[in-house]
């Protein structure tokens, strides 16, 4: 199966200033946001599934400032065609 990637970001620092315990409150956000993407994404007919990885190096690849850390990884593509004896 050939699948695009989702990788999500966070900007911890952002929170730090508003919340206390912030980041207990980014990784739940990410994990709702993976799992309503996922969600939808079933709901469309496509395969998902959340990698169990945070991204951090494709996140440290796109922000040469260092602000923003890896929130998650989730696999999404069409789903492969049944395999017949």
């Amino acid at each position: 199966m050939q699948a695009t990637l989702l990788t999500l970001a966070a900007e911890h620092g952002r929170t730090e200033t508003a919340y206390e315990r912030s980041d207990s409150l980014t990784w739940r956000d990410a994990g709702c946001l993976l799992a309503t993407l996922q969600l939808v994404s079933v709901w469309l007919g496509l395969a998902a599934c959340p990698l169990g990885v945070l991204g951090d190096a494709i996140v440290a690849a796109c922000d040469p400032t260092g602000l923003l850390c890896g929130a998650g990884v989730l696999a999404v593509g069409e789903h492969d065609a049944p395999v017949r004896p």
